[in-house]
């Protein structure tokens, strides 16, 4: 009867933790890219929200101003947030690969 720590030994149940951390690192990229698009509108929408404050005062209410500005800060986060994960998905792919190559 195999046990857990077999399975960490077994070469074909590593390759498959490789392909999927492989995979867990392409979903963080992608992650990454919908991330930086959205900080891209955001910064558009807060570009555009001063632009109306500053031509026109009393154009855009206070909410939509302040929303702006919001949406701005949590985009800029997301993009942080997306970098890391692709970062700890990277990890968690080197540690698979080693893994992977003490085992043959």
């Amino acid at each position: 009867m195999a046990d857990a720590s077999d399975n960490e030994k077994d070469p074909a149940v590593l390759r498959c933790r490789v392909e999927q951390a492989k995979a867990e690192v392409q979903i963080a990229e992608a992650g990454l890219e919908k991330a930086s698009a959205e900080l891209d509108h955001a910064q558009e929408e807060w570009d555009r929200a001063n632009q109306i404050r500053n031509a026109m005062p009393g154009a855009i209410s206070g909410t939509d101003y302040d929303q702006a500005k919001c949406d701005l800060a949590v985009a800029k986060a997301d993009v942080k947030k997306a970098q890391g994960e692709i970062n700890l998905a990277k990890a968690k792919l080197s540690e698979s690969e080693v893994l992977l190559g003490r085992a043959h």
